[in-house]
């Protein structure tokens, strides 16, 4: 199964998730059985995972769980990278798999929550990942509950203004925890136009409401003219 990555986050260090469009521009998140992904398979550290990377899975094995119906079991030693995309050829990807709102990623079960969230019930939805392209976003980093919380600010032809988190692991340094400020300095200025690669997180409780919810993220953040910038 041939993919290009799209979708790279952070999770608790030293954790990530990955996850990347095949042909039919489909959404695959490469999974493994009882583990979760290390940083020790990101190109930087020798593995084969980096957005704009096209990379050949081998025969993963579907594990759809709703809405985690992008799931697929592969194993890391069967993986292999097969080049990179340049910035054109990746804004075409892009493109080609964007959907102009919210609701027509997630579906019905997607909704708005406290003002500015949104949250899928658990068990509920046809897709956990997908992209959107929006026009005049804004990166927002502020202090919640001691410790940093950076969002994206946008407007949603379906839910409105939204602040959704932001799990861009090339916005945040390599203890996961830390905000890489040069980073978000060097793409605040130019998100008149980006997409926006999306998710629902694994299911949790917040304490002010009922249920548990898989709640919308923002998993990275690609300015239209400046797509696969890099840390530095």
């Amino acid at each position: 199964m041939r993919v290009a990555i799209v979708h790279l986050t952070r999770m608790k260090a030293p954790y990530i998730c990955v996850a990347g469009v095949d042909g039919q521009g489909r959404s695959v998140r490469p999974v493994l059985a009882g583990q979760q992904l290390g940083r020790s398979l990101l190109v930087s550290e020798g593995g084969p995972f980096a957005l704009g990377a096209v990379v050949d899975l081998g025969r993963p094995r579907p594990r759809p769980v709703v809405p985690e119906v992008e799931d697929v079991v592969f194993d890391p030693q069967l993986t292999t990278v097969e080049g990179h995309l340049d910035d054109a050829t990746f804004v075409d990807v892009l493109g080609a798999v964007a959907a102009n709102s919210l609701g027509t990623v997630f579906g019905s079960e997607l909704v708005k929550k406290s003002g500015t969230a949104a949250a899928v019930p658990q068990g509920s939805g046809n897709a956990s990942l997908g992209v959107i392209r929006i026009h005049g976003a804004e990166l927002v980093l502020q202090t919640r509950y001691d410790r940093p919380d950076l969002r994206v600010h946008f407007t949603d032809p379906d839910f409105g203004d939204l602040r959704i988190k932001v799990t861009d692991l090339r916005l945040w340094e390599d203890d996961h925890a830390t905000p890489a400020t040069a980073n978000i300095e060097r793409i605040e200025g130019k998100l008149e136009d980006c997409f926006l690669a999306v998710g629902l997180s694994r299911p949790f409780a917040v304490s002010s409401y009922d249920g548990v919810w898989h709640w919308l993220q923002v998993n990275n953040v690609f300015p239209v003219a400046d797509p696969l910038w890099e840390r530095e």
